[in-house]
Order: structure tokens, then sequence, then C-alpha cells
């Protein structure tokens, strides 16, 4: 999603996408060959990006459904140079879970923000600053409890050089972190974990037609896994 790297990318085990439609532009995805910039994924990369705001007029939306509810806000920070889109999600569907007895004590919900920040200036560059914030919280009693969710950020810079080159430059940082814990049988067990990665790209693309473009770049990335449990028997 605009360059960040987005782990277990759903809702509530797979019940709800990650990818927010009001805040999304443009979603592609890649099969095998997966192209190089991704970094050596060897399965399908989907790549996603979010709408950049209105430069011109303010503009709010919000809805409600069953499950969950939407609010989407845009508009010029600085007219047709600055432009702000923010759009926040929250579900609900642990309250419909409480008015049945058996499951009042289930907790079942998520939420997730995107914020995109966008600056053009006259000689055609453009610099967009992105953010992503998720979490998930399932539990059902005082028997097991989930939570996970992600942290992410970007900074996507593009320029035009003549009629044919176009160069992008990416630097982008994601914290996902996960928190496990089961009480069953008098034994207590806690696991945390989380994936923490950083990457920074550049890539330069020469147009020789609408079916034809030279493409190349580098790329340099670090990803950090860590993981523990934390077991109490008693």
């Amino acid at each position: 999603m605009d360059g960040m790297t987005l782990y277990n990318p759903s809702h509530l085990m797979g019940i709800f996408s990650t990818f927010n439609d009001d805040a999304m532009s443009q979603a592609i995805l890649h099969k095998r060959p997966v192209p190089s910039r991704f970094g050596g994924a060897s399965s399908s990369v989907l790549e996603t990006y979010m709408k950049p705001g209105n430069m011109k007029q303010h503009r709010f939306s919000g809805t409600i459904g069953i499950l969950n509810a939407k609010a989407t806000a845009e508009g010029p920070i600085v007219k047709d140079k600055v432009s702000f889109a923010v759009a926040a999600r929250r579900s609900y569907v642990d309250l419909f879970l409480k008015l049945i007895p058996e499951y009042r004590s289930t907790v079942m919900n998520f939420f997730d923000v995107n914020a995109k920040f966008r600056y053009k200036s006259r000689k055609g560059h453009v610099l967009d600053v992105s953010l992503f914030a998720s979490r998930d919280n399932l539990a059902v009693s005082k028997i097991m409890d989930m939570h996970w969710g992600n942290l992410a950020g970007s900074i996507n810079w593009s320029a035009g050089i003549g009629d044919n080159w176009r160069i992008y430059a990416t630097g982008a940082v994601t914290d996902y972190a996960s928190d496990t814990g089961t009480d069953i049988m008098d034994s207590k067990q806690k696991l945390r974990g989380y994936i923490r990665s950083f990457s920074a790209n550049g890539r330069a693309v020469h147009t020789f037609s609408d079916n034809h473009s030279l493409e190349f770049g580098v790329r340099s990335g670090r990803r950090r896994n860590h993981g523990h449990s934390s077991p109490n028997i008693t």
C-alpha cells in the first residue's frame, strides 16, 4: 500500500478486508513473475494505492452499515498545491453479540485509519506522505484473547524528466504486532511477536510507447522478526 508492506492483511480472521475501498484508488495483482522491485516476492503481490485528496474543494462523507461504520474527509490544505485525505473505519460486531446471553463476553472488533498528504510543485514534482494504522481485537470470555495490527508509513517522491523519463523514490516502515493469550484448565500462556520492516528504493522508467517501457532501479530492505511465549501453569 503506497510502498508499505502490510502483514496479515485481513480483519477478524478474514471476514473483512484490510483495504477500505473508500480510501483506495487503484489495486494491481502481480502473479508470477513478480517484478523485482518487490524484493524477491515468490508468490504474488497485491499493489495498492491510496486516493490523494481533492486539491480544489473539501469533501466529507460517512456510512453506517450493519457491521461497521466509515467516515472520510479530504480537501486542500493549500489550494492546487497541498491536499489531505483521511478515511477511518470501525466495526461493532460484538455489540450485536451482546444481545445473545451466550456471547455477551465475546469481543470481536477492529478499526483502521488511512491518511495521505500530497504536495505538487509547479515543476511536476509530487511528494506523498502516507500513513496506515489498524488493530483487531478478538476474545472468547476469559478463555482466549487475540490482538494484532499494523502501524506503517511511507514517503513517495516522483518527478518527470523530459517527455519520456520519470523517476520514483520510496521509503517505508512497518511495525506489525500480535498478542495472543489463553487460560484453559489453570494453564495460562501469552504469545507475543512482532515484525518490523524497513525499505528504500529508487527507480527510473523510460517510456518508448504506450506498450513498451524500460525500467531499472535499486532496492534495500531490512526485516526483523521476534516472538516469545510466557507460560504460567498453576
